[in-house]
């Protein structure tokens, strides 16, 4: 079985997401990017299977960020 995968600007227009909430969800863990030479690409069993995730609240890793910089 072969899987299909959506590019990154196709996963961003399907979900009505910005590159940023994209790039937030890779870091977190809550969709893998799968990269090929130097484009990204997402499964489409990974897209579909999202309705049953809840999403990570955005703010979350940038909490971190500012209290790690506040600690140096």
């Amino acid at each position: 079985m072969q899987s299909k995968y959506y590019k990154a600007s196709q996963v961003m227009q399907i979900l009505g997401i910005s590159r940023v909430t994209l790039w937030h969800w890779e870091q977190v863990g809550y969709l893998k990017p799968y990269r090929f030479g130097r484009s990204v690409y997402y499964r489409i069993s990974d897209i579909q299977s999202l309705g049953s995730k809840k999403p990570p609240k955005f703010l979350s890793i940038y909490s971190k960020l500012k209290h790690n910089k506040k600690s140096l």
